[in-house]
């Protein structure tokens, strides 16, 4: 049956932990990693609403896109604000938050975003993490080489842009003695051996190490397989939490903005006018700051489409000649759910997965 754990590192694999903020408190913050997961409720926000709905559902996990817990917690009581998390280990139910980390996987949240906007030549807004891929080198006898290989390249190395099933190999001669207490493969406790094997390498993308390492293993004759891991610089994967793309055609900003509110289903639309129509497209889920405006009209966005800015920002955006319309924080990260939960049904389809009905803006508009 399906754990917590196994769920976590699968997630970990779609948005690596490593691309959150530095603020952001990203994890499994809530629960047992071991225990069996039948059914897991997906939601934007944990709260105490969503904790009652999971339990009354029967599920044992909850999987969110902001943190339970975000600043440091000293105590948890019943009543206030730590009710959520009370309510969660009250009702044994574990919490997965993936937050900044989604923002910027590739496929995460922003991507959806443009996508459901129907942005054409999408690209990263700016490159602000870089992860290097791995070099995985292995020793295997020519029997089993093949086997290695392949079971690697399953697990996922050897993908390189539109490639898969990239490896070299080289022949050569191993030579090893099995000690005491050994149970060798080929040869004898005592004996010096040489045998005829072939070096595997194939570059492997940081998420999918673990796994390759695994199969790698298991795939492998050896009671000791020898292998490397090497830093790989000439090839790596690029992460930013932003993303830019172009509509068809332009139009004005107020068609846009009617265009997004439809596209988000969102209760409204707040528009800053730079007196420019909209054509390349910004796009930031959430909240944006300076930083994020200043990337957005450096790249050559004429429009900006987020969740929500603070006051001071209508001003700095409109200094920089660039328009804004501003969605909702929920409506512009809840779209994620729905793909989110189509990749874990996949992974794992013993466990049932549904969102939240409490999953809903916390505001209404007159």
């Amino acid at each position: 049956m399906t754990t917590v754990s196994e769920i976590y590192n699968y997630l970990c694999e779609i948005a690596p932990l490593w691309l959150a903020e530095s603020y952001d408190n990203a994890g499994l913050l809530v629960g047992d990693p071991d225990s069996n997961v039948k059914k897991a409720v997906l939601s934007l926000d944990i709260t105490e609403k969503i904790a009652q709905e999971a339990h009354d559902t029967g599920a044992q996990l909850v999987i969110s896109h902001h943190p339970v817990i975000f600043n440091p917690v000293r105590r948890v009581m019943a009543n206030g604000a730590t009710s959520a998390i009370w309510n969660l280990a009250k009702m044994s139910l574990s919490a997965i938050c993936m937050h900044t980390n989604l923002d910027a996987a590739n496929g995460g949240v922003n991507d959806v975003l443009a996508e459901k906007l129907n942005l054409t030549d999408v690209k990263r807004l700016s490159d602000d993490k870089v992860m290097n891929f791995k070099k995985v080198v292995v020793f295997v006898p020519e029997s089993h080489a093949e086997k290695v290989r392949k079971a690697m390249a399953e697990a996922g190395a050897g993908k390189l842009g539109e490639y898969d099933g990239c490896a070299f190999e080289t022949h050569g001669n191993g030579y090893f003695r099995p000690l005491s207490g050994s149970n060798p493969f080929i040869g004898e406790v005592g004996k010096p051996e040489k045998v005829d094997e072939v070096r595997i390498e194939a570059i492997c993308a940081p998420q999918d190490l673990k796994k390759v390492i695994s199969e790698m293993l298991n795939a492998h004759p050896y009671e000791v397989p020898a292998y490397d891991i090497y830093e790989d610089e000439s090839v790596c994967e690029k992460y930013g939490i932003g993303r830019i793309g172009r509509l068809k055609e332009p139009k004005l900003l107020r068609e846009f903005g009617l265009f997004v509110k439809k596209a988000l289903d969102a209760q409204c639309v707040k528009l800053t006018d730079a007196g420019k129509e909209a054509y390349c497209i910004a796009v930031c889920s959430g909240a944006v700051d300076e930083d994020i405006i200043t990337k957005a009209a450096q790249a050559g966005a004429d429009t900006l489409v987020t969740g929500e800015m603070k006051h001071h920002l209508y001003y700095f955006a409109q200094n920089m000649q660039i328009n804004v319309v501003e969605a909702g924080h929920f409506t512009t990260e809840t779209v994620i759910l729905p793909v989110l939960m189509q990749k874990l049904e996949k992974r794992f389809p013993d466990v049932e997965f549904i969102i939240a009905k409490g999953n809903k803006e916390p505001y209404y508009v007159l």
